[in-house]
């Protein structure tokens, strides 16, 4: 671990077991920096919908409302 990783580790509880659900998460195809993009994607879709600037359409899902 290079100094500034180091540290994180020193403050990150059961670091090592951080590590292994880290590496299982990534052999199921979940990546930390994929999801965190899809987070950010749903959390402004919701807040369009929330705002009206979104409305449901059959067959086609949220789109702009007009």
């Amino acid at each position: 671990l290079c100094p500034t990783t180091y540290e994180f580790a020193q403050k990150t509880k059961n670091f090592s077991g951080w590590v292994r659900v880290q590496l299982q998460h990534k052999a199921n195809g979940l990546v930390i920096d994929e999801l965190l993009i899809e987070l950010d994607r749903v959390e402004t879709l919701l807040s369009s919908i929330a705002m009206g600037e979104k409305k449901w359409k059959q067959g086609y899902g949220w789109v702009d409302e007009e």
